[in-house]
């Protein structure tokens, strides 16, 4: 078991003409601007923020080229280490939270992805620009139950 949860962007490149050939965007996985997630209730309450420090530096961001009809997966959490092994960290850009063992209600996490419009490629291509609202995910409280 991992002291904290995984957690992923996954984007896919679904061309809306037939003739597109690529998708060039830039992943910023530890800025702000870019990269939101929140934590939600089973009543979509917002859940309060933890502050943490992280002594680890941030990954380094990157621009790639998607080709038409393929799909990217990027991790996008941060490593913590606990001092309750028990307990679930959840620590991506935007906030960081902990869910004990006994946690009966349940848990959503959801986030925004935005790219800036006045950021130029280093790949030298168009660069996609715009926000998109990622679906709102149930984290599996059940697995920290049975611990």
């Amino acid at each position: 078991m991992w002291p904290g949860a995984r957690v992923y962007l996954e984007l896919q490149h679904v061309p809306d003409v037939p003739i597109a050939q690529k998708l060039s965007i830039g992943l910023f996985t530890d800025s702000l601007t870019e990269l939101r997630f929140e934590m939600r209730d089973s009543h979509g309450k917002p859940i309060d923020k933890e502050t943490i420090l992280i002594s680890s530096r941030p990954p380094k961001p990157f621009s790639a080229i998607l080709p038409p009809d393929s799909t990217m997966r990027v991790r996008v959490d941060r490593s913590l280490r606990t001092e309750t092994p028990d307990d679930l960290s959840i620590c991506v850009p935007g906030g960081a939270w902990t869910i004990r063992p006994g946690a009966v209600e349940d848990y959503y996490l959801s986030g925004t992805f935005s790219h800036p419009t006045n950021d130029p490629s280093e790949l030298q291509y168009h660069v996609w620009q715009g926000t998109l609202q990622l679906p709102k995910v149930k984290i599996p409280i059940d697995k920290i139950r049975k611990r």
